[in-house]
């Protein structure tokens, strides 16, 4: 068993090409918003699940993105506030 505490950081829980759930997590939202315009070394296909998504130990509402790209687009909004 394992308990961990991500404090500030953007949490997100999606999946893998085969559909097996990971999280990605970052201090900065800026950081996985560069991966996913870059090479993608840590973010899913574009129409991955997400299961869930925390930024600041707050969840964002599900209603606000459908996959990775609709929450990719609704973080980059976010920080361009």
């Amino acid at each position: 068993m394992q308990c961990y505490g991500y404090d500030d950081d953007l949490v997100i829980i999606t999946e893998d090409a085969c559909g097996r759930p990971y999280c990605v997590q970052s201090k900065y939202i800026m950081d996985v918003l560069d991966d996913w315009r870059g090479e993608a070394m840590m973010c899913p296909a574009n129409d991955a699940r997400v299961f869930l998504a925390i930024h600041n130990n707050n969840p964002i509402n599900p209603h606000l993105y459908t996959d990775w790209a609709s929450l990719m687009e609704y973080l980059k909004e976010m920080v361009c506030r």
